[in-house]
């Protein structure tokens, strides 16, 4: 295979990447002979693959077929953090294949599993894939050295050399003709259920059949398998940023076939400009491949071509495909991107399907060509500014929802180096950077109050530790683990409430201050207002049942006062039917026996004093 696993741009198993230019085998190139894996590094590739734990299981080693039993090794030609991968050949049918070896380190860890059951997948998906443009997959086994994969040998390099070769870009018709063969293995993977989502030049490699390349479609490391595949990737922007649609910048794992054909549109565009595909310049496109290649290109998943199928049907049906695009003032100088009819140069509306072949700038607001990158008024990037402008939009909405992780790696997808000299496009940018330093600040300020937390929860502070995690949702309101953390701290804090005013009603109520004891549970019912639960039922019924008895004892007060001992004795005992405990009940008693004794001695001696 040299290139049959993209050893180019990196060893892939399942979501793993493996390689990333570097790791050329001995005496051949990773596609072949000629092939150099750095070229890569020049793309700007970004890989931000987030771990997604998956179940699955693998065979232990040892139970299947010996990989030499069957195959020589001949050379090393690639090798990666977690695979390494040999030209062979097979001993029973005498053909060269290619071996991809799990390293014994990739499956061990937390990752294991997932790693294993990857790898095995993307071996039994891309296995059922057999089409012509489509790298084939022979074989996989697990034998005493770990699992592998064989592999059809693809020696002619990839694409991404191919077009290093011939100077960065092809003539028009050999690019369609390449292009068509990608979308016809795509649309046979589309119609298995399986998306490549990493569709680039580098994962490309050509077979020499006669005088004739044919590409195939190599690394399906980034494939998702099918709506809903436990196994589906979750990653944020997983892919190579020059060629994924904006819907995979943002989330990876729920892109659909459309990704792909975005993805086609962009290898053509390169192959036919040599540039990078960042940002599509019409004016570098034949005309009669524009409308084509344009509406693969669409902002909107829903714009761009139903299918591959579709896409190289338009491809088949253009004519004098090859032609330079006329300079000057010509009707295909004002080519319908939706149609493909061609425009006088001053028409602002197709004149054959009414679509708008004008826009605005976002700084000026003078209209321009949809072909022209720049406003010929203020010489701001539009479709710059319009991409810089949808992703500080979706920053701000991250910023509303607080979702300070996403915002950051949105600001991370801010398109660079775009031209935006005006007011506005400056004031777009400090938008994005007061955003940017908002979401670091508030991500600080959520480490400091988990280490709060860390020391309450140590010392046993649940106060404190409800209101630190009270202050932590105001940043992160989506933090299911807070809120779990705050509901049971409120209950713990209710609770030990309780029992801090229960313990100190009990003491007032024992030196007969009944009132006093009321304004304890009084308090504590204000506090809880708006908190269910038994404790503040029990606070509820503990105060009725304290303003009573305050009531009873201003009453057997006004008894005493004017010596009226049966009537304070009658309200000891309806105090006590109250609620009253019997330990308070003996105490009034006993103040009661003890005032009644005194008033009978003042008698006593008054009668002896007469």
């Amino acid at each position: 295979m040299s290139g049959a696993s993209g050893i180019e741009d990196g060893v892939s198993i399942g979501d793993m990447r493996t390689m990333a230019g570097g790791g050329q085998g001995k005496g051949q190139s990773a596609v072949g002979s000629g092939s150099g894996q750095a070229d890569v590094a020049s793309l700007g590739e970004v890989r931000t693959m987030g771990p997604q734990a998956t179940g699955g299981s693998e065979a232990s080693h040892g139970k299947g077929t010996p990989l030499l039993d069957r195959y020589e090794l001949l050379e090393e030609i690639g090798l990666g953090g977690f695979a390494r991968v040999w030209k062979a050949r097979d001993r029973k049918l005498g053909r060269l294949v290619a071996v991809k070896r799990l390293l014994s380190d990739a499956h061990g860890g937390a990752d294991g599993a997932r790693v294993l059951e990857r790898f095995r997948r993307e071996a039994v998906g891309i296995a059922r894939l057999n089409h012509r443009n489509i790298v084939q997959v022979y074989d996989h086994d697990t034998d005493a050295e770990g699992h592998y994969v064989v592999m059809e040998l693809v020696p002619g390099g990839s694409l991404r050399d191919y077009l290093k070769a011939r100077g960065g870009k092809l003539p028009a018709d050999e690019a369609v003709r390449l292009v068509k063969g990608i979308a016809q293995g795509l649309g046979y993977a589309h119609k298995m259920n399986l998306v490549h989502r990493d569709i680039k030049p580098a994962n490309v490699l050509l077979a020499k059949e006669g005088e004739e390349w044919v590409p195939k479609i190599v690394d399906f490391g980034l494939a998702r398998l099918g709506d809903g595949s436990e196994l589906s990737m979750s990653g944020y922007g997983m892919g190579t940023p020059y060629y994924m649609p904006p819907e995979q910048r943002r989330d990876a794992k729920s892109v659909n076939h459309t990704a792909d054909i975005y993805a086609m549109g962009k290898t053509l565009y390169e192959m036919l400009t040599g540039a990078l595909p960042d940002v599509v310049d019409p004016d570098k496109v034949p005309a009669e491949l524009l409308p084509v290649l344009m509406k693969c290109v669409k902002t909107n998943p829903e714009e761009r071509w139903f299918s591959a199928e579709e896409f190289s049907r338009a491809l088949e049906n253009l004519e004098g495909v090859g032609s330079s695009r006329r300079s000057g003032v010509g009707s295909f100088d004002n080519v319908c991107e939706s149609c493909g009819a061609a425009n006088a140069a001053d028409v602002k509306f197709c004149e054959s399907c009414g679509a708008g072949l004008t826009r605005a700038c976002a700084e000026c607001e003078r209209e321009n060509s949809v072909h022209r990158q720049f406003c010929g008024g203020c010489g701001t990037d539009v479709e710059g500014f319009n991409r810089y402008s949808s992703c500080v939009e979706q920053m701000e909405r991250f910023a509303k929802e607080k979702q300070w992780d996403l915002l950051l790696k949105e600001y991370g997808l801010l398109p660079q180096d775009i031209r935006m000299p005006g007011n506005k496009g400056c004031d777009l940018v400090k938008r994005a950077v007061v955003l940017k330093d908002g979401a670091e600040q508030a991500l600080e300020e959520m480490k400091r109050l988990n280490g709060e937390l860390d020391a309450a929860c140590s010392d046993g502070r649940w106060s404190d530790v409800l209101k630190v995690a009270r202050l932590y949702l105001e940043f992160a309101p989506q933090d299911l683990r807070m809120k779990e953390l705050v509901a049971e701290m409120a209950s713990r804090v209710i609770e030990d409430e309780w029992q801090m005013a229960k313990e100190r009603a009990e003491k007032l109520e024992r030196r007969i201050n009944f009132s006093a004891a009321a304004g304890v549970f009084r308090n504590y019912v204000v506090k809880h207002v708006h908190t269910s639960g038994s404790y503040v039922s029990l606070a509820r019924d503990e105060l009725q049942r304290l303003i009573k008895l305050s009531k009873l004892n201003d009453d057997r007060l006004s008894k005493l006062k004017i010596r009226d001992f049966d009537g304070a004795s009658e309200l000891i005992t309806t105090m006590t039917q109250t609620g009253m405990s019997e330990e308070v009940g003996q105490i009034l008693r006993s103040e009661n026996s003890v005032l009644m004794t005194q008033v009978n001695e003042e008698e006593w001696r008054s009668v002896e004093e007469r």
